[in-house]
């Protein structure tokens, strides 16, 4: 599925949003500089009273509790307030990237089974550092 935006490349979507229950894909995820990265979901549906997104850099999360939570709430009637999170801004006390790694995300939801289920799920590359920059300049 191809993304085009007017301003930002990913940030308009082509198609379709699929309307599955307990799913807010399709996701996306632009990666900013080295230390932030800009997730975007779809509404979820069905009957969940909480929301929440994990991030891990040495694969995908496989519960609700393995990496570190970036984003959670208590959704109230089955809706969550925003569909779309900066990592690394506005999670400001939360453990940093590993730069020159992957980051693993997935969004999971906790349904009236009091169960969490998988949502979504997307992966970005942090890029490394170099100061290549700096280090032409001087």
């Amino acid at each position: 599925m191809s993304k085009y935006g007017n301003f930002l490349y990913g940030t308009a979507k082509y198609g379709e949003s699929a309307n599955l229950v307990y799913s807010v894909e399709p996701m996306t995820a632009l990666v900013l500089n080295f230390n932030r990265v800009y997730l975007t979901w779809q509404t979820p549906q069905g009957t969940f009273t909480r929301a929440r997104l994990v991030r891990n850099q040495t694969g995908f999360p496989e519960t609700a509790e393995d990496g570190v939570i970036i984003f959670d709430e208590f959704a109230t009637e089955g809706t969550v307030s925003r569909s779309y999170f900066l990592d690394g801004y506005d999670n400001p006390e939360s453990i940093p990237f590993v730069t020159g790694r992957q980051a693993y995300y997935r969004f999971f939801l906790f349904t009236s089974e009091k169960v969490w289920r998988t949502a979504g799920s997307i992966v970005v590359l942090i890029p490394s550092n170099h100061n290549v920059q700096e280090n032409f300049i001087n």
